[in-house]
């Protein structure tokens, strides 16, 4: 080690233009990756979002979590299903291996539910993380600010 040392002392020029050369080596090859700064992620969850309105939980999951639950149960690549029931809604979540086709998931679960004819208000959907808004921000008042001096400056400032 000490003898690298001394040759780089002696030989300066030299290891300039090495530390150079590595450095354009670097920044070439890091130009050339094949890679996304925000990669397509799709998570393998199917969420069934269904109303009932005027219903209590026990009803719920009668009339609706427990049909659209054995409806899912023949979907493929299904490893989990978690419910909940609760007065006026009913949410299923629907747990698949990974690699599985989301889109065609999606439509399955769609058919699937859509076959036992119990409410035309179901959301069917996937979790994606896509879908979600890159920067959330929010605004409040202080003092005399009214909510369309808000929107205004949510409008000029902010949005742009």
């Amino acid at each position: 080690m000490i003898r690298l040392t001394q040759l780089a002392v002696a030989k300066r020029s030299v290891t300039v233009l090495v530390t150079i050369g590595l450095l354009l080596a670097g920044v070439f090859s890091w130009s050339q990756l094949k890679q996304e700064l925000l990669p397509d992620i799709q998570f393998p969850y199917v969420v069934v979002i269904t109303p009932l309105p005027g219903a209590s939980a026990q009803d719920v999951s009668t009339q609706l979590t427990q049909p659209i639950e054995r409806s899912i149960g023949n979907t493929a690549r299904l490893t989990h299903v978690t419910s909940s029931s609760v007065n006026s809604l009913s949410i299923v979540v629907a747990s698949f291996s990974y690699g599985t086709n989301i889109k065609e998931t999606l439509s399955a679960v769609d058919s699937n539910v859509k076959a036992l004819g119990l409410s035309s208000s179901s959301t069917i959907q996937s979790f994606d993380i896509n879908a979600f808004p890159a920067l959330i921000v929010a605004i409040r008042a202080t003092g005399s600010t009214t909510p369309d001096q808000l929107n205004a400056i949510a409008a000029t400032s902010i949005v742009p």
